[in-house]
């Protein structure tokens, strides 16, 4: 490893096939320096601007599977452009808590595309249930899976949630959009709270913008449109603001709907497969990934790319039948075309529930025909038609998307460990193993201090694929719902531990502000073992495989009683 904290010269350069250790150029037909990037309390996007502002280059010389969560260690592989190893292991000595290293050239970038997944080490800290509960909520969580909601963090972290200010833009209420973003909102640091009241007590843009600080980026640039624009100009304020921040809201929303369609088939039809449900087929069958912007947050951050919202073919959006031999329905999105089908209902007996994809609202989606109706109903209560989702601005035309409805952490491995120390580590990250540390040795010194009562923690590691939220993998084994009804995330009737399919099909529409279990929670036969336990949930991760933004669970949160 180079980078971060020492190593310099000549000593970088060893291992790396091709490199002139004295000029320092790159082999032949090789452009991109290849390195493993770790961070600790910081975001992908900040540090790859903040890398940028040393080197003088340009943060689009960076190419990285995805972005990854602050409140993490987090390694990840990235591909910079035309920047020799030297350079890039010196500046890592400006920023304490991130490093390079492990160096090789490469012909071509890192894309979205690439990646497989994201590798988790969670600690869950103050279990009260005991070992044996334990080991059979995650063998649960292990082999029933989770519903694949999109996290909270999707939706932002503010009381204006994003996706309400992405319906507004597709509804072409751009006066609306545009209220949303620069009105007061509660939690805000002071200077944002000054900022804001300056421009509702005067509309002027141009004193707003004196007010605005410079990382309220979205913020500004719709100031700077109606400074530009005059404050008529609503549309063209909203357009004024970054292409992957727009894409942001967008996607909130759509993501928002996805919420809330997984929720009501669950209800409806149960965790079984039937009649109507869509899959991926042929080469599409895996699934590709739909977003890789799944922890972005804060209005002030963007995503490094955004998924398909350009032009897509014209006309409305089919539904899919279930007769048995209907032909496949072709669809688009910017770099993924895929194949739907829907299934007879011979085939839905014998298929996985893990295999069945709902859409995300778009021009160029299909939907199921069991489902078509609650996409309607749902999106007509926004003010929107799900057969005339084209914008007169093709950068607000969504293509649309699919998304499993399931999903399941491979690899799930866990294990109880206890500890004496509340601000202890209790893992290992890649920084202190190249430090020599051992897992032996932190775990001593997190249970070291005499006359303290001890701890107990779990500790889990999984593997989730691309654009699947950590923290709805452990919303699952915790049972813990707080705030997730307002983003279409809902509990569903019936008792966690004996709840059946039957049930959950037959029962009564859940309350939102008082979600129940999850089907997939049921079927799990998911014990009261950590619902019941007093858990606070503060999460340590370490993610170690490339990828998006997956937060962990960063808050303390309270599990209830089941």
């Amino acid at each position: 490893a180079g980078g971060g904290r020492g190593g310099r010269g000549d000593s970088l350069y060893q291992g790396v096939p091709g490199a002139d250790q004295r000029k320092q150029t790159f082999p032949a037909h090789m452009k991109y320096v290849k390195c493993v990037l770790f961070k600790e309390n910081l975001d992908t996007m900040t540090l790859i601007s903040k890398l940028s502002k040393l080197l003088r280059a340009k943060p689009g010389a960076f190419s990285y599977a995805g972005t990854k969560d602050r409140r993490a260690a987090t390694a990840q592989e990235v591909a910079i452009l035309g920047i020799p190893i030297h350079r890039l292991a010196s500046v890592c000595r400006e920023i304490h808590t991130c490093a390079l290293g492990d160096y090789s050239y490469c012909d071509k970038p890192i894309r979205l595309g690439d990646l497989y997944g994201n590798r988790f080490e969670i600690a869950l800290r103050d279990v009260d249930a005991d070992p044996e509960h334990l080991a059979k909520a995650c063998s649960g969580l292990a082999s029933k899976g989770f519903i694949n909601y999109f996290g909270l963090q999707r939706f932002g972290s503010s009381s204006i949630p994003t996706h309400a200010i992405g319906r507004e833009m597709l509804r072409g209420e751009f006066a609306a959009a545009a209220d949303l973003v620069l009105k007061p909102r509660e939690g805000e640091k002071e200077e944002a709270v000054r900022a804001r009241a300056t421009w509702t007590k005067g509309q002027d843009a141009k004193e707003a913008l004196r007010a605005f600080p410079r990382w309220m980026h979205a913020e500004r640039s719709v100031l700077e449109g109606y400074a530009r624009h005059g404050l008529a100009g609503h549309e063209k304020a909203m357009m004024a603001v970054p292409h992957n921040m727009r894409s942001m809201y967008l996607h909130a929303y759509q993501s928002f709907v996805w919420n809330r369609i997984a929720s009501e088939r669950l209800r409806k039809h149960g965790s079984s497969p039937i009649e109507g449900d869509l899959i991926l087929v042929g080469a599409d069958h895996k699934e590709t990934p739909v977003e890789e912007d799944g922890g972005v947050a804060p209005e002030a951050e963007a995503e490094p790319e955004a998924p398909a919202e350009e032009k897509a073919p014209e006309g409305k959006a089919a539904e899919a039948g279930g007769e048995a031999g209907a032909a496949p329905a072709k669809t688009w999105t910017k770099a993924h075309p895929k194949t739907v089908r829907a299934l007879t209902a011979e085939e839905a007996k014998t298929a996985s529930i893990y295999d069945i994809v709902l859409p995300m609202p778009g021009v160029s989606i299909v939907y199921p025909s069991n489902m078509a109706e609650m996409y309607t109903e749902l999106l007509k209560e926004d003010g929107l038609d799900k057969d005339n989702m084209k914008m007169k601005a093709k950068d607000l035309t969504l293509a649309g998307d699919y998304r499993k409805l399931m999903g399941r952490a491979e690899d799930l491995s866990w294990e109880t460990i206890t500890y004496a120390d509340p601000r202890a580590n209790l893992q290992m990250t890649d920084m202190d193993q190249i430090k020599g540390l051992t897992t032996d040795k932190i775990r001593e010194k997190a249970s070291s201090e005499q006359g303290v009562e001890q701890r107990r923690a779990l500790l889990v590691r999984f593997t989730l694929r691309s654009s699947q939220y950590a923290t709805m993998c452990i919303r699952e084994l915790l049972k813990e719902y707080s705030e997730e009804a307002a983003f279409g995330i809902r509990q569903l009737p019936g008792d966690a531990a004996a709840a059946t399919d039957a049930a959950a099909k037959d029962a009564a529409a859940p309350d939102a502000a008082a979600p129940a279990a999850t089907p997939a929670a049921a079927d799990a036969g998911a014990t009261p073992a950590v619902a019941a336990a007093a858990v606070t949930a503060a999460v340590e991760a370490a993610v170690e495989a490339a990828g998006e933004v997956d937060e962990a669970p960063g808050g303390p949160g309270r599990v209830g009683a089941p």
